[in-house]
């Protein structure tokens, strides 16, 4: 998707393509992204 000429690439989708765990910590609004979560 293109944004203010910029591509933005889903997080998850890109992350679990590659094989990687995807976090979402609502509290603290981040994400955590790796193969040990």
């Amino acid at each position: 998707m293109a944004k203010n000429n910029r591509i933005l690439v889903p997080l998850r989708f890109a992350a679990e393509a590659l094989g990687e765990s995807v976090f979402w910590n609502g509290l603290t609004v981040t994400v955590l992204m790796g193969s040990e979560l």
